[in-house]
């Protein structure tokens, strides 16, 4: 009897620190969001404005490209003259997209995805699971095109989330990654000793693909 009575009390004691924890991440999360609320972070849509910008990309340099965006159409697109070599984007918020290139590496990111996966999605905007909110990521129209001369490359990795990847790729590569969530991928003239494609909805095209 005494021993029932102590897994019940164990039981009891579990299940009391699980509901404390609940409530402090709920707590966390109401509070996290009344600041952001309260904050000129939360920036109303009317308020809110997107930028075109050009990034200029050194191509003699280049040696991998990593690529995370989230929201966004890609297209890739050849140039002749490696001076032309650049990044356009259209359709987001200023300073949301971290654009570097440091030891052959070029890096184009949007900084809202470091902010984690969201506890809910409204559309027009969403809320992480720190409580932080986002405006207007689903309701904007956004792309982001490449231009690149033909070079050499030791790695390209490309994470997506919505949007389609299109074009007509005028580089090699010793590995190519892909990762989309919902779009269609349209490639043309891949060259990779290495090629992995996932994706979750959506149609993959594939074509000129050499080894």
């Amino acid at each position: 009897m005494k021993k029932f009575v102590k897994v019940l009390l164990i039981i009891s004691a579990s299940l009391l620190g699980l509901g404390l924890l609940i409530a402090a991440t709920g707590f966390a999360w109401s509070y996290r969001f009344a600041q952001r609320y309260e904050s000129l972070e939360f920036a109303s849509m009317e308020s809110a404005s997107t930028t075109n910008q050009t990034f200029e990309v050194d191509a003699a340099s280049l040696e991998r490209i990593t690529i995370s965006l989230g929201l966004s159409d890609v297209r890739f697109e050849k140039v002749s003259d490696p001076a032309k070599a650049r990044v356009e984007t259209k359709g987001f918020f200023e300073n949301e997209l971290k654009f570097s290139q440091e030891n052959g590496r070029l890096t184009l990111e949007n900084r809202s995805l470091k902010n984690g996966f969201s506890l809910f999605n409204c559309g027009l905007f969403r809320v992480d699971w720190q409580g932080r909110v986002h405006l207007g990521a689903e309701v904007l129209d956004r792309s982001v095109t490449i231009y690149l001369p033909e070079c050499a490359l030791a790695e390209l990795t490309f994470e997506g989330g919505v949007g389609d990847i299109s074009g007509d790729l005028p580089i090699s590569a010793d590995v190519m990654r892909f990762n989309c969530g919902a779009g269609d991928l349209s490639l043309s003239n891949l060259n990779a000793k290495s090629l992995r494609v996932s994706g979750g909805v959506g149609d993959v095209t594939l074509e000129n693909y050499a080894v």
